[in-house]
């Protein structure tokens, strides 16, 4: 179980209310996905710079403008 503040509830709630997250559940679920994904991408970032420098490709550039359009995409599909 978790506890939380009251006005913390009260701020979710009025979030929920307004349609941005259906119940306090979605909310926190969401809440600890993003946790998760914020983790991830910083030991990717910290990986990235003990690696040392590497020159980009062209191809390097291309990848990273196409995954990046592909996120993008995915991203508003999931606030549909």
């Amino acid at each position: 179980m978790v506890q939380l503040s009251t006005e913390f509830e009260a701020e979710i709630r009025r979030k929920a209310a307004a349609g941005a997250f259906p119940t306090l559940e979605d909310f926190l679920r969401n809440a600890v996905e993003a946790f998760e994904r914020e983790g991830s991408l910083e030991a990717l970032l910290l990986e990235g710079l003990d690696s040392g420098e590497a020159p980009l490709t062209e191809q390097d550039f291309d990848d990273i403008r196409r995954e990046g359009l592909e996120e993008i995409r995915r991203l508003r599909n999931e606030q549909v």
